[in-house]
């Protein structure tokens, strides 16, 4: 059975321009439902139209925020989660301002996601601290 597939937290994926990528990307996946990766990859693979392919594990590199493939990929695993959710990739999204609920319009999903894409694209990957072990007391320092 497969395991579910859920956001990454702060911690696993810190605040930045990859979080808002994946949030994103996550938020498709959940308004189709969280369809299986399988199936996600299937019906890609059934889209002759579509620019790119993606495997399952690379949706779940995508969705866990492990990885930001090229445009042609991210293109084509957002377009089945708008399928398969009822949402049409070209309507008009809204970003809030911040401003009291001021909303400013973006020209489409689509060119919203390609936003955030570029911008977690063009900066370092988030990198969490390695935990350190303890020095192991048997051994001199070096």
């Amino acid at each position: 059975m497969p395991k579910d597939l859920r956001m990454p937290t702060v911690q696993e994926l810190p605040e930045g321009p990859r979080r808002a990528f994946v949030a994103e990307m996550f938020s498709y996946y959940r308004a189709g439902n969280r369809p299986t990766l399988a199936m996600i990859s299937t019906r890609i693979r059934q889209h002759d139209a579509l620019p790119g392919t993606a495997s399952s594990e690379t949706i779940r590199r995508i969705l866990r925020g492990h990885t930001v493939p090229g445009w042609n990929t991210v293109s084509s695993v957002f377009l089945v989660l708008c399928e398969l959710s009822g949402i049409s990739p070209d309507e008009d999204a809204y970003e809030d301002s911040g401003y009291g609920g001021y909303q400013e319009q973006i020209p489409s999903r689509r060119a919203q996601l390609n936003q955030l894409w570029n911008e977690a694209k063009d900066s370092p990957p988030s990198v969490l601290p390695v935990p350190q072990q303890p020095p192991d007391h048997d051994e001199p320092p070096f």
